[in-house]
């Protein structure tokens, strides 16, 4: 028997409902809702080695609300830049480490040690900027990551371990390399606080390879009821790769654009505070209504098309 990974999509968020002008969104109480009933079913905490998150908040408070809970208390939530979302939209744009250590720092049991102080940034000079070969390097990155843990676990005797990891709608079929589900109008065939299990391929090839995640059965007949759905499916698992490639490109063109839009700004006049600045203004309080008095400023959010 091999570790499992189990990918988890974080629960509703702000800009699911608000729009994607919400820096950072939070979990929504219904979001926080989702996390309860992942915390109730989720069947796998007793053999949970590792927890590793998107920095973003809303993957974070589903791993702290959803999953900590069920698992040994010496685990930590590792916080992952490479897990974060493609879209360069304010609700899918971090905040900085110190503003997370901020935030996390008192007894949440979370590790920003592989985060640096502007992880969040998304322009073309960065690793997480939207074009499709970074994306694809860092979903592979990620997945060399979990194949690392895996054998840790293996190496500890502990063959059955599960890995829990929390991300995004869209990353994860990136991630996967399963894109069924996305199409011209849907950014993602994942729902809120929904998980599946993986195994990874050939766990103990060369560390400079790229593993390759393999859905459980246990899994596939969760979700669909029957391997038949699922089997009829499998020869459009990358057709639908075309719709997200397309969107990474929309992404592209976004920053293209707000680049330009900045750079004409600050050649005309000087700017009072910079977008990569934050402060407690910024962060919206899950109890209270976001400001929704502002537009979006022409940015997408794809996760609204889910909700």
């Amino acid at each position: 028997m091999a570790p499992t990974i189990d990918i988890i999509r974080h629960g509703q968020a702000a800009h699911n409902v608000y729009g994607s002008h919400v820096r950072d969104a939070v979990l929504t109480d219904s979001g926080v809702a989702e996390c309860d009933i992942l915390r109730e079913t989720f069947p796998f905490g007793s053999m949970v080695t590792n927890i590793v998150s998107s920095p973003l908040r809303r993957a974070i408070d589903t791993a702290i609300l959803g999953v900590l809970p069920t698992v040994n208390d010496h685990i930590k939530i590792k916080l992952l830049p490479d897990l974060q979302e493609i879209s360069p939209a304010p609700s899918s744009t971090g905040i900085s480490k110190s503003a997370l250590f901020s935030r996390y720092n008192d007894g949440h049991n979370v590790d920003m040690d592989d985060l640096n102080e502007y992880w969040y940034r998304k322009g073309f000079d960065t690793p997480y900027a939207p074009e499709v070969y970074k994306v694809e390097a860092r979903a592979r990155s990620a997945r060399q990551y979990l194949r690392m843990l895996a054998r840790k676990a293996i190496e500890a005797g502990k063959d059955d371990a599960h890995i829990v990891v929390v991300t995004h709608g869209e990353f994860a079929h990136w991630l996967t390399r399963d894109f069924r589900g996305v199409s011209g109008t849907r950014s993602s065939g994942w729902f809120n606080t929904e998980w599946r299990s993986y195994r990874i391929d050939s766990i103990f090839r060369s560390e400079h390879t790229d593993p390759w995640l393999t859905e459980t059965t246990e899994s596939v007949i969760a979700r669909n009821g029957s391997l038949i759905p699922w089997s009829m499916s499998v020869l459009t698992k990358y057709s639908p790769r075309n719709f997200a490639t397309m969107r990474v490109i929309e992404y592209s063109e976004m920053v293209h654009i707000e680049e330009r839009r900045l750079s004409t700004y600050q050649t005309t006049e000087a700017p009072e505070r910079s977008g990569d600045e934050y402060d407690e203004s910024d962060e919206s309080d899950e109890s209270d209504e976001p400001d929704i008095s502002n537009e979006s400023d022409g940015w997408v959010d794809v996760d609204q098309e889910l909700d």
